[in-house]
């Protein structure tokens, strides 16, 4: 997430922001009549919920700096983190909980650049944290959105149970086992090769090409047989399947 590309981003809608107002309200015997909210701003990235979140976040925080300038807490323009360092840490913190729960309902972790939302600058720690958690929704979408899509079209009632009908539910290959057996293959080749390069375990040019180069091929095999057969393996939603098909 580039702040160059979300201030653009902020000016490109910022007269229509001010234009849409907010909603505030004074108690009785109070001065001035409170404010009028006169529409929503809609954001939605073209593929990921994530980025949405970061945008809506600093849209929101500037929404908030400009009501409580109307307040009078403070002056007009003046940045929350200035007016408010506290304030400012508990929104950010409430946003990034905001979007790690809803991420967590259709991918099955935390919103990606969540770091970003927390602390308002990328760190190395952000990006390990964006590895770790798109390679947990690589997994997690191949092993197990089926069922989870399954959930929820039960739980919205995009399906209706009924005793007339048979069960929906037939068993579905999984590529677990053979995936895991690649992994397996390839620590194998990797410790023995360690333990070649360093002189714990002796073998000939013969026996190495047997205990490390073979190990890597079965496992480029099998890795190679999941991808072709990759959408054949995949967990799929068994409720409504004709829901689930590309537009």
């Amino acid at each position: 997430m580039r702040r160059h590309a979300l201030r653009q981003a902020g000016e490109a809608v910022g007269a229509d922001r001010q234009r849409r107002g907010a909603l505030w309200l004074v108690q009785a015997g109070g001065a001035g009549g409170g404010g009028r909210q006169r529409g929503a701003l809609r954001i939605n990235c073209i593929d990921c919920l994530d980025r949405t979140n970061v945008v809506q976040g600093w849209l929101a925080r500037k929404q908030l700096e400009r009501l409580l300038a109307q307040l009078g807490l403070v002056a007009p323009g003046m940045p929350l983190p200035e007016a408010f360092p506290e304030v400012e840490r508990q929104f950010r913190l409430v946003w990034a909980d905001h979007g790690d729960d809803i991420s967590r309902q259709y991918a099955g972790t935390g919103a990606l650049k969540s770091g970003f939302t927390r602390t308002g600058r990328r760190s190395v720690g952000g990006l390990l944290d964006d590895g770790a958690k798109s390679a947990a929704r690589y997994l997690r979408n191949n092993f197990a959105d089926g069922r989870r899509q399954d959930a929820l079209d039960l739980l919205t009632g995009a399906y209706v149970p009924s005793k007339e009908k048979p069960s929906p539910f037939k068993p579905q290959p999984s590529p677990a086992l053979p995936f895991a057996a690649a992994m397996v293959a390839l620590l194998w080749a990797a410790v023995t090769a360690w333990r070649m390069a360093t002189g714990r375990h002796e073998a000939s040019v013969a026996g190495a090409a047997q205990l490390v180069l073979l190990p890597l091929a079965l496992a480029g095999a099998i890795l190679a047989a999941l991808v072709r057969n990759g959408s054949r393996l995949v967990n799929c939603p068994q409720l409504c399947p004709d829901l689930t098909q590309p537009w």
